[in-house]
């Protein structure tokens, strides 16, 4: 063989070489891609909880609610949650009642728990029902509300805080026709200022109760199991 030929072999051997490399890569990118797109799709979205019956998608639901320095937690769990305990920052939490609620259609439990402050982290460990949950959970920070006074149009409210939660759940109770109706709302934790529709109690006079704005941090830990962490400012209209 020729050098001539020599070097035309040389120079086909590179090309299947750089071809079959550049194949690799390709697969490698397609496998990759795929492989986000699948962790994509089945990782958990935000739950609305501004929808009635919300609650039906998990199993347990461990809502923390903090008020000055002073916290109570309720367990839901579809089940009686049978021996249960509840450590909170390495402090073992006092038992509160424990039964079924016709209200909840579920197994309600509570614990006592002690200094604890809004704006602060907290670490868990939940037993209940032979399960071992634990966890760590952001306590949202205080919320102040400025609430001017309410017309016959939209009801634009505004509020400050240290930092901002995943997302704010807003209630306003009124009255018209004697009856107590309730609109709910649930909005991004980054707004400061919200407006309630006057459609939404179906325009005209009305006579306003209550507004509720939660504050809401949360952590679902399974498919099954969602903690909650909540702020409350509430301002009465009467």
């Amino acid at each position: 063989m020729t050098t001539k030929s020599w070097r035309k072999l040389l120079s086909f051997d590179e090309i299947v070489s750089g071809s079959i490399g550049v194949l690799r890569i390709t697969i490698l990118l397609i496998v990759t891609i795929g492989m986000l797109s699948c962790s994509k799709s089945n990782s958990p979205t935000m739950p609305d909880f501004s929808i009635d019956g919300w609650e039906t998608s998990f199993d347990a639901i461990m809502e923390v609610d903090v008020s000055g320095r002073q916290a109570s937690v309720k367990l839901i769990t579809a089940t009686n949650p049978g021996t249960r305990s509840l450590i909170i920052n390495d402090e073992v939490s006092a038992l509160g009642t424990s039964a079924y609620s016709d209200e909840d259609s579920a197994w309600v439990s509570y614990f006592q728990l002690g200094y604890i402050t809004s704006g602060s982290t907290v670490s868990f460990v939940l037993v209940y029902d032979g399960k071992t949950i634990s966890g760590v959970l952001s306590i949202p920070s205080s919320v102040e509300g400025v609430f001017p006074f309410f017309g016959d149009s939209n009801y634009t409210f505004e509020w400050t805080t240290l930092y901002s939660p995943q997302l704010y759940l807003i209630d306003l109770d009124y009255y018209s026709h004697n009856e107590l109706h309730t609109i709910r709302e649930q909005i991004d934790g980054s707004a400061l200022q919200h407006s309630i529709k006057s459609q939404l109690w179906g325009g005209g006079l009305v006579y306003p109760d209550r507004l509720v704005l939660q504050a809401i941090n949360y952590k679902q830990i399974s498919s099954g199991f969602i903690a909650i962490a909540k702020v409350t400012a509430t301002h009465n209209f009467r």
